[in-house]
């Protein structure tokens, strides 16, 4: 009996909520509340960088960083999602994952205190990226 796959199986995109946050995503927009396991939600994000690393330049990343860390409002933040969508159709299917997080995380972004969250994960992001960058090319 033929089972349909779901639309994401079927055009090979990553659930990438399941695959690398399973346990953290819903810990990452409100970091600085109590009891959050931020050793695992920075080890998630280590992961979920060190194998899309690749996928997007040092440049580009720091863009999207620089414009989130200037946005001072929520709203600011959420006019950000048409660049992504940009850089996605620019760079090719190749950088959807990481973009697709950043859109994603920025749809639920509700108030100020997530938006430091987010902000302290692109900070992460940023970081782990240059790591696993610098590793690459001194192999």
């Amino acid at each position: 009996m033929y089972k349909e796959r779901p639309r994401q199986e079927r055009e090979g995109k990553k659930d990438i909520q399941k695959e690398y946050f399973s346990q953290t995503y819903v810990h990452l927009l409100n970091l600085f509340a109590d009891g959050v396991p931020l050793d695992k939600v920075y080890d998630d994000i280590a992961k979920f960088i060190k194998e899309n690393h690749t996928m997007i330049t040092t440049t580009q990343l720091r863009n999207i960083y620089s414009r989130v860390v200037d946005a001072d409002s929520v709203q600011e933040v959420k006019m950000l999602r048409p660049n992504l969508v940009y850089i996605a159709a620019r760079q090719g299917k190749e950088v959807e994952p990481i973009i697709n997080l950043f859109n994603q995380l920025i749809k639920e972004i509700n108030d100020e205190e997530q938006l430091k969250s987010f902000k302290k994960v692109m900070e992460a992001v940023v970081a782990y990226h240059k790591f696993y960058t610098s590793q690459t090319t001194k192999k």
